[in-house]
């Protein structure tokens, strides 16, 4: 999830009454709900470095038990009166959320590293979801408004999260079970899966793959009718998209990817070779990664885009 989304719910999640547990306590909850994603920070050491520590150590088991101690070691520092364990389970509670949304989106997260590499993911929202913006956004605006209320206002809010989760849920199932009835008829399906996408949360991306294409459609939970049927197939592997593949960049996305779709064209006396992940695309093709190679097939350029 976006950092905006990450704040806002822990700004709920603060004003259920966490905030007046201890001195600082809003604070804590809000800056933890937060900081697992500072392992942004790679992107500064290049597109590799992002594709292997994001939602690594910090999104696991072992990471949020650390820099929950650690958390709550500093608050103890500076108000001792309120006991370590109380500002360790604050800490706790907010990166708790941070962790969970996260889970919930398409690629999830790395829990078990750094003893497993794989991820785990419900795949229940997109990476920038509207609703959860906008629900505890207008709370925080409301508890401005109206401060006495506050904490009612709060509980709303969470409470609706709960319930937009529930329905999101629901939706999913209802539509798993028609991708069931249409995997009957595709024999020729390696596998098949539903993913999130902008717009109405009662619609979700039907993805099958077969060897030589994907097939792609839009699934509405209400009608259980397919539109936008498209069907998109893979090139043929030639040497570019061989010596592409040798990036460094292009194997860590791969490994996150679920329906990896790659694209080869010419520009000028330079080839560029696109991968793109249909489980997660927010815009069109993105985020993707590209490398541009050489008339010698050389590697000139890799890159992981996300928006733009």
């Amino acid at each position: 999830m976006d950092p905006l989304t990450h704040s806002l719910v822990g700004i709920t999640v603060a004003n259920l009454g966490l905030k007046d547990v201890a001195p600082g306590a809003g604070w804590l909850v809000v800056g933890a709900s937060v900081l697992p994603d500072l392992d942004y920070v790679a992107r500064f050491w290049g597109d590799q470095s992002f594709l292997r520590y994001h939602r690594g150590f910090s999104h696991s088991l072992v990471g949020i038990g650390l820099i929950s101690a650690l958390l709550a070691g500093a608050f103890y520092l500076l108000w001792p009166s309120s006991g370590y364990w109380v500002f360790f389970f604050l800490s706790l509670a907010g990166i708790s959320c941070h962790l969970i949304l996260d889970f919930l989106s398409p690629h999830g997260e790395r829990l078990l590293f750094p003893f497993s590499e794989k991820w785990y993911a419900r795949e229940r929202f997109i990476f920038f979801d509207p609703y959860l913006l906008a629900l505890p956004g207008g709370g925080l605006i409301l508890s401005g408004i109206f401060p006495r209320a506050s904490l009612i206002i709060s509980w709303s809010v969470f409470l609706t999260l709960i319930i937009y989760w529930a329905i999101r849920e629901w939706s999913y199932q209802r539509c798993r079970g028609l991708l069931t009835g249409i995997q009957r008829q595709h024999k020729e399906w390696i596998r098949a899966g539903l993913s999130p996408i902008p717009g109405s949360p009662m619609v979700w991306r039907l993805i099958g793959e077969a060897e030589d294409e994907y097939f792609v459609a839009r699934v509405n939970a209400f009608t259980l009718a397919l539109e936008g049927e498209r069907r998109l197939a893979k090139p043929v592997r030639d040497e570019y998209i061989s010596r592409a593949e040798q990036s460094e960049v292009v194997k860590r996305f791969l490994q996150v990817a679920k329906y990896p779709l790659v694209e080869s064209r010419p520009r000028g006396d330079k080839r560029v070779i696109i991968w793109w992940d249909l489980a997660s695309i927010h815009r069109e093709k993105k985020p993707h990664v590209r490398v541009i190679l050489s008339e010698k097939n050389e590697i000139l350029e890799e890159d992981f885009i996300i928006r733009g």
